[in-house]
Order: C-alpha cells, then structure tokens, then sequence
C-alpha cells in the first residue's frame, strides 16, 4: 500500500495536531511572565506619597562652594566707572558678584590702584549694580579673593589673602564696609642676606572648608618650614604642623574640641 504524505491525514487527527501546537505556544508564553519557576512575575511597587511634614531635600551647596554667578559688568565698565569717581588709575584683577548682610546685591572687584604718589597698591571696591557708586574698601580684602556662602543664608563670604600684611581674612559685607569673621597672620620670610647662612622660615596656611551636621566647617592648617645653614655650608631643616577646626555658627567660627565639638 502507498504510503501517505502529511497532506493526506484524515482532518481529524490534523485538527488535533494544530490543537496541541496552539497549547504549547501558550505554555511557552506562561512560563516567559512567570520565569522559568513558574512563579508569579514581579510588579514594583508605586511611589509612596510624600508625608507631611518630613523634611524636604535642600538646594543648598555643600559648604566652601562657590556662591552662584551673575551677570557681572564688563572690566572696562568698572574701570571707567572708577576713573570717573576717583580720577584714579586701576587694573582690575578679580570681578565677582556678591550678596551683602541686607541681602542686597552688588559687585566686589580686586583692584591694583596705579594713580596715586606714584606707587601701585592693592585692595578692592564695592561697586552698586548700576555702577554709579564704587567704594574703596579698607584693608581686609585683598586683589583675589573667593566668594562663598558658607552656609546658605544668601550672604556671601569672602575668603582673601593679604600679600602685603601677611593675612588670611573671611570676611562679610555691610554698610559699604568689610566685617571680619576669622584672620590669621601669616608670618613673613625672615630672609638673611646670605641665604647659605643663618635662618630662614616659611610658613604656609591652607584653608579647606566642609560641611558636619549641616553646618559649615573650617579646617585651618599651618605648616612652618625652617631651614638652618650654620657657616660651613650644612643646612638642616624642620617642619612643623598645626591643624585647627572650627565650626561656622551663627556668624562666628567657633573653635572646636579633639572630638568635634564647639566649645
């Protein structure tokens, strides 16, 4: 007898074959939800609501970032405008834009002045926004500075060093005016004549600021190195370091204990 082709099975047993290809296809399909362990699949839950009263995240930049720029004025502009206030030749430096106490806004600009008696000084101005009154601050800030807000309040900070009298000032602003949060004296290079012979000291302060608890921190570090030549040529030197930390409450830096406590 000729054997059959698999187009001339009766129609039954065709129908059942297409039946169970149709089930296996859709077993195929359970187990792809499920996984292959036939467990139910997994939904993430939905977002919990927020609950009242908890603490919203803050905007605030971490302590020692630098406050938020504005569209500062053209160096000439602040140039002319001095000119024409004080009749006074200055080379601009530094130009940056600052909050004061009252929170208003204004530019602080450091400064070299090239125009009187002859010999150049540094210092810095207090310009308004319209640039129609400009204020020679005292000597607390210097050419280069950096701006800050330490600890969010919209007041800016002003970190500077003092070349000329060997300081390192914070500083606020008020009234046209610097007010002095924190100075330390740097002491100057004792240099000998002969730099081969006697001593000579440098001293180096670096300023690093954080943040604990969500207040801003300081931490001051002196390094002194001294080197000493005696006459016949041997020099030897010495380092020494002091690290101090203070904590930024309230407008003032309090000193703060080995274990991280103001006092």
């Amino acid at each position: 007898m000729p054997s059959r082709s698999k187009s001339s099975l009766p129609l039954g047993r065709v129908q059942a074959w297409t039946r169970a290809r149709g089930l296996l296809a859709l077993g195929c399909l359970v187990l792809a939800a499920c996984g292959e362990s036939g467990r139910e699949p997994v939904v993430p839950p939905p977002p919990l609501a927020a609950t009242p009263g908890a603490p919203k995240a803050s905007n605030t930049p971490p302590a020692g970032a630098d406050a938020p720029e504005r569209t500062l004025p053209s160096r000439e502009a602040i140039i002319d405008a001095w000119q024409k206030s004080a009749g006074e030749e200055v080379e601009l430096v530094e130009l940056q834009a600052v909050r004061l106490l009252n929170r208003e806004s204004a530019y602080l600009a450091g400064v070299v002045f090239t125009g009187r008696s002859g010999a150049a000084r540094s210092g810095a101005l207090l310009v308004t926004p319209d640039l129609q009154t400009l204020t020679e601050l005292g000597g607390d800030i210097g050419p280069r500075f950096r701006v800050l807000d330490l600890d969010g309040d919209g007041v800016s900070e002003i970190v500077s060093s003092l070349t000329a009298a060997g300081e390192k000032t914070i500083t606020q602003l008020q009234d046209k005016q610097a007010v002095v949060l924190h100075r330390i004296a740097v002491p100057q290079d004792p240099r000998p004549v002969d730099p081969s012979q006697g001593e000579t000291t440098r001293t180096q302060v670096d300023w690093q600021f954080s943040k604990i608890d969500e207040q801003a921190v300081l931490r001051e570090q002196i390094v002194t190195r001294t080197r000493v030549c005696a006459p016949g040529g041997e020099c030897e030197d010495k380092t020494t370091q002091q690290t101090q930390t203070y904590r930024y409450i309230n407008r003032q830096f309090l000193k703060m204990d080995t274990a991280g406590n103001p006092p």
